[in-house]
């Protein structure tokens, strides 16, 4: 309605007639080890799946988005350990909060922007969904990078990747 209004539609706002609040239970999740993708994901050849063993995927995803590896980037290697320290994950606890971490990660390395969506698969539900679960502020700010990522979660754990 403002743009209308703003941009000489000749509109005028009156009144609102309605409302409509829609609440839902929402249970934050963590990432932690690795876990295999599910086909659909696999066949876009559009993540990296690092395949670490320890609670750190938050940290080996953001690496390997910085690093942008050609070959072999699903390691869990020395290469990528090494790199991974060279980052400052000072306060942010793994396995990571989507959104405390993210906050801390870019106070602490400034010039990267992380969004991070999620898709999750459950036995109990047939379908498999895609949501975005935060998209940084310093988006427009064409001096960061922008690290994307992708919590995947199925009935057992859940993966960044």
């Amino acid at each position: 309605v403002a743009n209308f209004q703003e941009n000489c539609s000749g509109w005028q706002f009156d009144r609102e007639e309605s409302y409509d609040i829609s609440v839902a239970r929402f249970q934050l999740t963590n990432g932690s080890t690795y876990i295999d993708l599910p086909k659909e994901l696999k066949g876009k050849k559009a993540c990296v799946n690092v395949k670490n063993n320890d609670n750190k995927c938050y940290a080996a995803a953001i690496a390997v988005a910085i690093l942008r590896r050609k070959k072999n980037a699903e390691r869990y290697d020395d290469e990528l350990k090494r790199f991974m320290k060279t980052l400052i994950w000072e306060g942010i606890e793994l396995p990571a909060n989507p959104w405390k971490a993210s906050e801390k990660f870019k106070r602490n390395n400034p010039g990267h922007a992380i969004n991070v969506y999620e898709y999750y698969e459950y036995e109990k539900d047939e379908n498999q969904r895609l949501s975005i679960l935060r998209v940084s502020d310093k988006m427009c700010e064409s001096k960061n990078k922008i690290i994307n990522l992708l919590l995947y979660s199925n009935d057992e754990t859940n993966h960044y990747v």
